[in-house]
């Protein structure tokens, strides 16, 4: 197993692996909001309608937060991910040849 292992990814770069954790921990970090539901339901003893509100309001809170750690983030320096040139995004049409 460890020489397959070695001839399949062995190859990749530091980057690269750099970059596949932060994309796991980061995907992983989506399965926490469906077990927060089982949470506020089993445990908590909230009803499925309540878990579902706190859970969906994860996504309208989750943007001022992207927009404070993205500014801090620029150092002043180009557009923050938050500007009026860059949100809201722009629709785009899809044109097919």
């Amino acid at each position: 197993m460890t020489r397959w292992w070695s001839q399949t990814a062995g190859g990749l770069p530091r980057t690269f692996w750099y970059l596949w954790t932060a994309t796991l921990i980061n995907r992983l970090g989506s399965f926490v909001a469906i077990y927060l539901g089982v949470y506020l339901v089993s445990v908590r003893g909230l009803s499925p309608a309540y878990a579902g509100i706190v859970i969906g309001l994860h996504g309208p809170a989750a943007r001022p937060v992207a927009c404070s750690a993205g500014s801090s983030r620029t150092g002043g320096g180009g557009d923050p991910p938050c500007s009026p040139e860059t949100w809201p995004p722009r629709r785009r049409r899809w044109r097919w040849a």
